[in-house]
């Protein structure tokens, strides 16, 4: 983060910016209404105008602002907040960022073909298929923007920086509030586990900010110690939040590109050794606090071996699919089709396959989930020698395994992310 604030000739705009921001940001954070309350409605045009203003001189800010403000609203412990929580809001602004772009003829950056080429797929899928639900196509197109939006290091930077931001402050929110939101065991008299939102995708979430705090607390040796401070607060609050969620799949998708970048920075067997006995160190001091006795005690239930019935929905509905015709197995059945075809195959209304490799499978066909793998070859590929790239894709890739996070718009930043990488 110093060495950010170093490479910029003028630090004032910055520095006042940062004062700006973090203003408004303490004003989202403070309405924590748990009840379907929302602020009142020339508040909420106030925010709205304060944030996006500035935005427009200077649009360059608007992925990292975008993806602090607009996570914590998803994720808030309020149903309701003064910015909203829809995707199309977000798409009209980055769109009307965009047009600025062109019409100042500042340069934007190219996009990546295999992005363009699932947006193509998705939107001829939900023609052929007549599904008009438009959430998914919305949501790609604000990560096809923003990526033409950013074209420097810098703004990279305050990107992987806003992951960090919100990660601090969603464990705060699971530090205040714990007692507002802990799930008592009926068989044990103990915590279960708290949650304010879905356990797993709040955990996936801010495992983002804990990989990318851990990464830079090690990796940025010249920056001021507040800043290594901030990422070391940050990793262990994130880490303390996810012990109290008690998800195992997102506690994994924290702990695996961690070890990876671990293996990657050590440079001898000895310092793979050390670094090896701290882990260790640390996983010992943290199963000795009582914040990750929820956690603990999931890993030792049987619902770890098929994943909370996980394998189930997997086999079912993907038999279910396999049956068929052959155009719904090339281009799948459109958006949302997954969501009835999971509900078909277990009994039920509606269902998630907790995968989304098989939810693009489903609802894009063969053609829309080679297209997603191929996106993860391509990035694999570009980052082999970018050690913090590989950890973010990892975050991606393990999180789609076990659940659906493309229908959240902060997953979707993440993909701009490793795109920028």
């Amino acid at each position: 983060m110093n060495a950010l604030l170093k490479d910029i000739e003028d630090k004032r705009p910055i520095l006042l910016f940062g004062i700006y921001y973090l203003a408004l940001l303490m004003i989202a954070l403070s309405w924590t209404n748990r009840n379907l309350v929302e602020p009142n409605i020339v508040f909420r045009l106030a925010f709205i105008t304060c944030f996006v203003l500035p935005l427009l001189k200077y649009p360059y800010i608007a992925p990292a602002l975008i993806t602090i403000f607009a996570t914590i609203r998803l994720f808030s412990v309020a149903p309701f907040g003064y910015l909203p929580s829809q995707s199309s809001f977000y798409l009209l602004l980055v769109a009307a960022l965009y047009i600025y772009y062109l019409y100042f003829g500042l340069s934007s950056s190219r996009i990546n073909s295999g992005i363009f080429l699932l947006l193509v797929v998705v939107v001829f899928s939900n023609i052929i298929n007549s599904a008009f639900k438009l959430e998914f196509i919305q949501l790609l197109l604000i990560s096809v923007l923003l990526v033409k939006l950013m074209s420097h290091w810098k703004e990279i930077r305050l990107m992987e920086v806003g992951f960090i931001i919100v990660s601090f402050c969603l464990s705060i929110y699971g530090l205040i509030f714990f007692k507002d939101f802990i799930i008592h065991s009926a068989a044990n008299q103990g915590v279960d586990r708290m949650y304010w939102s879905d356990p797993n995708y709040l955990g996936c979430v801010i495992a983002i900010g804990i990989v990318i705090s851990f990464y830079y607390f090690f990796e940025s040796h010249d920056e001021k110690l507040i800043f290594r401070l901030f990422y070391l607060l940050t990793f262990i609050l994130g880490m303390v939040t996810l012990g109290m969620l008690a998800s195992r799949s997102a506690f994994l998708v924290a702990i695996l590109p961690i070890v990876y970048i671990v293996f990657r920075k050590a440079n001898s067997l000895t310092n793979i050794l050390i670094i090896a006995l701290l882990i260790i160190g640390i996983g010992i001091a943290f199963s000795k606090v009582s914040y990750f006795e929820p956690l603990i005690d999931r890993f030792r239930e049987e619902s770890i071996y098929t994943g909370s019935d996980r394998t189930y929905i997997w086999r079912e509905s993907f038999k279910t699919f396999i049956a068929s015709n052959f155009k719904t197995l090339l281009i799948g059945g459109g958006s949302h089709y997954s969501s009835e075809l999971v509900g078909q195959a277990v009994g039920n209304v509606h269902g998630s396959p907790h995968n989304n490799f098989l939810e693009i499978f489903y609802d894009y066909g063969i053609i829309g989930l080679m297209t997603y793998i191929g996106l993860f070859v391509n990035w694999f590929l570009r980052n082999r020698s970018n050690t913090l790239g590989i950890a973010l894709i990892f975050i991606l890739l393990l999180t789609s395994i076990t659940l659906s996070p493309l229908m959240y718009l902060p997953f979707w930043l993440l993909i701009v992310l490793i795109e920028k990488q």
